[in-house]
């Protein structure tokens, strides 16, 4: 942890004699301080993977107000306080530098992105259609742009339809072989044809937040259940099984980031934007109408996808931030799943390449025609390191599947078990 006095002195180190007392009484002098003191806090917290703390975002308040006028504060004052989820507050101070003269593109991305959250989409439209340079929008906030435009009648010109509808659905417009798609999305009528309406589907369900607490906590009651399953799969006594504390982020994705529109501790994978992949259409995001616990589970709907033989099958999902697995460890996997209108190898789960800490590769999973299913799975880290996996829950196929209540749990086994592959378990959620 940094102090302010210790910045103070770090910032003023060569500043001599009377000089000193006179530059430090300037209020702009004491908002660097404080604007430094905050910085370091927040590249800390960054770098242990921790959410920026209130009194990291007070110390940005006092350097603004200390110095209301330096539009380099307020951007990274507005900054902080959209990485906090403080989209409201974050639009406020934003909203002074449309016409400043720093510039910065990401400034025009993340103030549409905080009017999106703020629930001001009709403000962010009208600023992205003031902007000569359209900024690339984090797929999430380009569906619920376009949904609000469907909704009011409100129209785009081809070429902002093209790329607007592009990052919604993982396309990147400024790919040569996304030009002829771009065309169908492009079409004034484009809605009206089978992929516009898959499209509009999707858009709505990506756009619309459940504010209901949830009614239940089927999680709670999973990890009751995971020990004895675990004791079942190994046919052991459920008294020598040690479950550890949950490696995972954010498993239950309840907990939004509000600047890339995902959950916190996920990011989204595209792999379907052309080669070596068939170029595809998915729209992802959190679903908060239909989840095995609490209000959300992530969301994958694939629209269209290409079948050239040359090229690996498209796939899209989440991966989890990197994971630290302990050397010559079992540990247990679990999460359920659901899937609507997809073949049975289309959702599907992966932890490592390395075969000494998951085999198979990748585990697909049976369809479940609209049902809840638990998947509980041991693995062994049988490396001589800590290892790193980063879990990706995907699918590689047409249709909708969802994923909830993800964790991952280091075992401590009593009894001796020896190292083998995967054990996986696939059940209809109780």
């Amino acid at each position: 942890m940094y102090s302010p006095i210790a910045v103070f002195w770090l910032t003023t180190s060569l500043v001599f004699g009377g000089c000193l007392l006179k530059l430090a009484i300037l209020p702009q002098f004491q908002a660097k301080v404080w604007l430094n003191y905050a910085q370091l806090q927040r590249l800390s917290q960054h770098v242990r993977n921790l959410p920026i703390t209130e009194d990291t975002l007070q110390a940005y308040k006092y350097a603004l107000q200390l110095d209301f006028a330096n539009d380099h504060i307020r951007w990274q004052t507005g900054e902080a306080q959209a990485e906090a989820g403080q989209a409201t507050l974050a639009t406020t101070t934003l909203l002074p530098l449309i016409n400043s003269n720093l510039e910065s593109p990401r400034i025009d991305k993340l103030l549409i992105i905080m009017l999106v959250a703020s629930n001001r989409i009709n403000e962010a439209i009208d600023l992205y259609r003031s902007l000569a340079l359209k900024p690339t929008l984090p797929p999430g906030i380009a569906a619920k742009i376009l949904r609000y435009a469907l909704q009011e009648h409100l129209s785009f010109t081809p070429e902002n339809q093209e790329k607007l509808i592009g990052e919604a659905v993982g396309l990147d417009p400024n790919l040569t072989e996304f030009k002829p798609f771009g065309n169908v999305l492009a079409d004034r009528d484009f809605y009206a044809t089978e992929l516009g309406s898959k499209v509009k589907y999707s858009l709505k369900w990506r756009s619309e937040i459940n504010v209901k607490p949830p009614t239940n906590d089927k999680l709670t009651e999973l990890d009751a259940l995971l020990k004895a399953r675990v004791a079942a799969l190994l046919d052991i006594s459920a008294q020598t099984i040690t479950l550890g504390d949950s490696l995972t982020i954010n498993g239950d994705f309840e907990q939004i980031d509000i600047v890339h529109d995902t959950p916190i501790g996920w990011n989204e994978s595209f792999m379907s934007t052309g080669y070596p992949w068939n170029l595809a259409a998915f729209v992802m995001g959190t679903d908060s109408q239909q989840a095995y616990q609490g209000v959300h589970s992530i969301r994958i709907d694939g629209l269209y996808i290409e079948q050239k033989p040359e090229r690996e099958l498209a796939r899209a999902g989440f991966v989890h931030f990197p994971i630290n697995l302990p050397p010559h460890s079992p540990y247990v996997v679990s999460f359920a799943y659901r899937t609507e209108n997809v073949r049975n190898d289309a959702a599907r789960f992966f932890l490592s390449l390395d075969p000494q800490v998951f085999t198979p590769i990748e585990q697909a999973l049976p369809s479940t025609a609209g049902k809840w299913m638990v998947v509980t799975i041991l693995g062994w880290n049988s490396s001589k390191i800590e290892t790193t996996v980063s879990p990706l829950l995907r699918s590689f196929n047409e249709g909708s599947v969802w994923f909830d209540s993800f964790s991952i749990h280091p075992l401590d086994l009593q009894s001796t078990v020896a190292a083998r592959d995967a054990i996986v378990d696939i059940r209809i959620a109780e």
